[in-house]
């Protein structure tokens, strides 16, 4: 019988070595930084995420809805009204 031997330590190295190499690097700025006030401004006054999609579509932006939930989850979470 012809078996390998069998290192975990070197296994687990190379496992963490690529997992390492698969992560995706942290993107930079978003384009929505540059219009954050008047997303923030038009989401407060009632604009839905499609009419926001289709003002930055306006301006040469293409985004899709779940990008702009996001970015608004973390720029402007929705505050609840007492």
């Amino acid at each position: 019988m012809n078996q390998k031997y069998f290192s975990l330590d070197e296994t687990l190295v190379k496992l963490i070595r690529g997992s390492q190499l698969k992560k995706k690097k942290r993107y930079g700025t978003s384009q929505l930084d540059k219009w954050k006030y008047e997303l923030i401004a038009l989401r407060n006054k009632g604009a839905t995420l499609e009419q926001l999609q289709d003002y930055l579509n306006q301006k040469g932006i293409r985004v899709v809805l779940s990008t702009i939930s996001r970015w608004l989850s973390h720029h402007a979470p929705i505050r609840k009204q007492p």
